[in-house]
């Protein structure tokens, strides 16, 4: 099964560099004011063995640029920049800083063995898309506490809101988030470096309306265009479990989950069609978690391609009682990046420490990655880290997956020591 190596965290990385990223759009705001800083971080995530990395765009909407006070064309022209930032590469401009303790375990620990040299490739870029609730302040990545038209109430902190709408209700806030979603992809396609758009990474993704609004927004986008970029859908679960809630107050399971995400969903006019991802996944989550998530993920993912097959024979019913014509079950890529081990406090702005070294935290990573390759469930996986992980652990992954290769890993350790 392949496995490719993502980057890490883009915000917390620029803020060890140095670089102020408190404002409401962390470091994507150095698309304007410092593009060199974010180009350099790219390079040395390409130095550090990445396949694919990550656009500075987290948060990158036409509505937030021009609240910052840029006009629509100048907003636009940023947000292609922030594309071109990661496609467009040279050598990193940095000092060269060692991997010292980290590449030392590694080199004690691993033993590898003499193969051919494997070709050259050229990174991926992949257009970093965050939820609606990334544009909020605080951010609702974790609460997908989201105002009408989005949601049934926005966060405040003299209130209990949640997150639950009633059945009659979710129609409308789906539509209004699959435009949201669909208005932003439709910027970023006219982006001169579109082209070199490999994935779309729709990533810490809160709420099961959000996800069907996604899926209807490629959907859309793919009609509009005829380019079917793959992408994937990942959500974070910072306590454990995603930040939908029922009537409740509880947690959507992972059956809920993988329903949103690989079900077939109903017709939401003016909207059609509603594509599965290519990839879905955990991101930005404590690696203790996800032992738990993943087996729970991959089982979810399981039984509904089962019960999906079983369905399109006449069987049983589809597990999402929608007709099943022409579906046949779905075999994604695992999409896993969580942070580097602290946590966030999303009111505060702040993180605890971390607990991992780099090579602990890649050991666990990749182990996680073998487990999921022995389900059977998986096309392939796409491993990195989020916030809190950076070039240490990005190389530290990609010696523990090329030490079986010499060459390899000496090409991983000289990469790791250019950084």
């Amino acid at each position: 099964m392949p496995i490719l190596i993502l980057d890490g965290g883009m915000g917390t990385t620029l803020e060890a560099d140095g670089h102020d990223v408190s404002g409401p759009m962390w470091g994507s705001e150095l698309v304007s004011r410092n593009p060199e800083a974010l180009a350099n971080v790219h390079a040395r995530y390409v130095s550090a063995g990445a396949d694919i990395i990550e656009t500075a765009t987290y948060q990158m909407t036409l509505p937030a640029l021009v609240g910052l006070g840029h006009d629509e064309a100048t907003a636009r022209a940023l947000m292609h920049r922030a594309v071109s930032l990661a496609a467009d590469l040279t050598a990193p401009n940095s000092s060269p800083a060692t991997l010292s303790s980290t590449l030392s375990a590694v080199a004690s620990a691993l033993k590898p063995t003499p193969a051919k040299e494997p070709p050259k490739h050229k990174h991926k870029v992949a257009l970093a898309l965050g939820p609606y609730g990334a544009t909020l302040s605080p951010g609702q990545e974790y609460d997908g506490l989201y105002p009408p038209p989005y949601g049934p109430a926005g966060y405040s902190p003299s209130s209990q809101a949640t997150n639950y709408a009633p059945p009659e209700d979710e129609a409308a806030y789906e539509a209004a988030l699959t435009q949201f979603h669909l208005d932003r992809l439709r910027v970023y396609a006219a982006a001169p470096s579109w082209p070199r758009v490999a994935w779309l990474a729709f990533e810490t993704i809160p709420l099961l309306r959000e996800i069907r609004a996604i899926r209807r927004a490629v959907g859309a986008l793919r009609a509009e265009l005829g380019d079917a970029k793959p992408f994937w859908i990942s959500s974070a679960y910072p306590n454990g479990s995603i930040g939908q809630r029922d009537a409740r107050g509880q947690p959507a399971d992972m059956s809920a989950v993988a329903a949103a995400l690989v079900g077939d969903l109903p017709p939401l006019a003016p909207f059609d069609g509603a594509p599965r991802p290519d990839g879905v996944g955990v991101n930005c989550t404590h690696p203790t978690r996800l032992p738990v998530l993943l087996g729970a993920l991959s089982g979810a993912i399981t039984a509904h391609a089962r019960r999906r097959k079983q369905a399109k024979a006449g069987a049983v019913p589809a597990p999402d009682g929608q007709a099943q014509k022409g579906s046949a079950p779905h075999a994604p890529w695992l999409i896993l990046y969580p942070d580097g081990g602290a946590s966030y406090d999303v009111v505060n702005k702040k993180w605890t420490d971390r607990i991992f070294t780099p090579l602990a935290w890649a050991e666990r990573v990749l182990a996680l990655a073998h487990e999921a390759e022995a389900t059977g469930v998986w096309t392939g996986v796409v491993l990195g880290g989020c916030c809190k992980s950076s070039f240490e652990e990005v190389a530290s992954l990609r010696a523990l997956v090329d030490r079986p290769t010499e060459r390899r890993w000496e090409e991983s350790v000289r990469r790791a020591e250019e950084i």
